[in-house]
């Protein structure tokens, strides 16, 4: 495919954190509940929530938070090696969020 007139070049600044759709509250509120995060030594596990559609998996690096949204069937990520904190939310399917789960690490 070829990119006319550079748009997805100028456009990556932009996008460089993945995103969620919005949530749809008029589909239904339901209350999703905080995952249970566990650390090793350079993963993160998690598990709960009730009925996940997503997780968002935050890892803080200096004074940036680094996202990653994945698919209800992981439940580990590793951990960068420089992180101080990560932070787990569930997201049901109508995008409904949990409170995060946050773990500050000790370097």
């Amino acid at each position: 495919q070829k990119d006319l007139g550079h748009i997805k070049e100028a456009l990556a600044p932009l996008y460089a954190q993945p995103a969620l759709v919005p949530a749809s509250p008029w589909l239904g509120s339901t209350v999703v509940k905080t995952p249970t995060v566990k650390i090793s030594r350079s993963s993160a596990k998690w598990s709960g929530g009730g009925r996940v559609w997503q997780w968002v998996v935050q890892q803080k690096v200096g004074g940036s938070w680094a996202t990653q949204v994945l698919p209800a069937s992981q439940s580990s990520t590793n951990i960068k090696q420089n992180a101080t904190a990560v932070a787990v939310t569930a997201i049901d399917r109508i995008g409904n969020a949990s409170t995060p789960a946050t773990v500050t690490l000790k370097n």
